[in-house]
């Protein structure tokens, strides 16, 4: 039984999805799409209350991008 205690999110324009990751192993399931800041920080607020721990990937995202190879259209 996978037992899920971290929460990650990445801004997309002005909406944030969020992914939940169990507290071993490194699958992940997309969560939720939150259409605003303050969706955001209401969901995170109540993950910290509940002793989640909370990433904020979205940098790590976007350096990830920035180092893909883009492919030449043909």
């Amino acid at each position: 039984m996978l037992i899920y205690k971290r929460i990650s999110y990445v801004q997309i324009g002005d909406e944030y999805q969020t992914y939940i990751h169990p507290v071993y192993g490194e699958s992940f399931l997309r969560y939720k799409l939150l259409k605003n800041k303050n969706e955001l920080e209401d969901a995170l607020h109540k993950c910290q209350q509940a002793g989640w721990a909370v990433i904020n990937a979205t940098n790590l995202i976007a350096k990830m991008n920035s180092f893909t190879r883009k492919r030449p259209y043909h």
